[in-house]
């Protein structure tokens, strides 16, 4: 059988792939197409978290795959000049995994989970409440957990399908 040295076979995309495919995606809220609503909302958010010098507020994001939730994320962390870390609800499945992502935060860095209606109940029971405690208002508690001033970034197919803790604003 012949070699043929120009066939893909890997599975994983190269390194160039991966870069030219990054490129095609928007790097700023303005390059982002559609949603002016959201973009706007996100764009006075995302100011006032740097006035203050603080971390951007949680926020979920739901819709279709391929509606750009994950692009959204990386560029929340882009134009607040943070990192990001990503993650999907599915591999999140042991008490300790959600904590042991939150202690390898920085300040301010992005944490974005995808897919967050996959989370098996028993993991969905034990992860929403550190997510609620990071987001607490007391700086004073926020500054002694790990994740501290991290924003977290929630994502989902669907808008109804998390529990209310989720859904709503912590206090």
């Amino acid at each position: 059988m012949p070699e043929h040295p120009d066939r893909i076979i890997a599975t994983q995309p190269a390194d160039d792939e991966k870069s030219f495919e990054a490129s095609l995606r928007p790097q700023t809220i303005d390059e982002y197409v559609g949603q002016a609503r959201m973009k706007e909302s996100l764009r006075i958010c995302m100011d006032a978290a740097k006035q203050r010098g603080d971390a951007l507020d949680h926020c979920i994001f739901y819709g279709p795959p391929g509606v750009g939730k994950t692009t959204i994320a990386h560029i929340i962390a882009r134009e607040m000049g943070v990192a990001i870390q990503s993650t999907s609800g599915i591999v999140l499945n042991h008490a300790g995994d959600l904590a042991a992502i939150l202690t390898n935060l920085q300040r301010g860095d992005v944490l974005f989970i995808d897919e967050i209606h996959r989370l098996p109940a028993p993991s969905r029971r034990r992860s929403i409440p550190p997510w609620r405690i990071t987001s607490s208002t007391s700086s004073s508690a926020r500054d002694r957990l790990p994740g501290r001033s991290s924003s977290i970034c929630l994502g989902s197919r669907w808008s109804g399908r998390q529990r209310a803790p989720a859904r709503s604003r912590p206090p």
